[in-house]
């Protein structure tokens, strides 16, 4: 791999891994997802959990309120 110059000098490590990250595509290749997605989605799983919790709540609270 040829190391860019600049001005006449190498680039330091710190500025070759700021132009890779510059390079790198923000959404997953393969699936069209970026990190965002992945936020949203553990947290719509976990919100999905906490309202079956509180649906068996209530249905327990219902049966024995009868």
């Amino acid at each position: 791999m040829v190391v860019p110059q600049r001005r006449g000098r190498l680039i330091t490590i710190q500025e070759l891994l700021d132009i890779q990250r510059e390079g790198v595509p923000t959404r997953c290749a393969h699936c069209k997802r970026d990190a965002t997605d992945r936020d949203r989605d553990n947290t719509e799983a976990a919100l999905r959990a906490r309202i079956r919790v509180l649906e068996a709540r209530v249905s327990e609270l219902e049966r024995t309120r009868r």
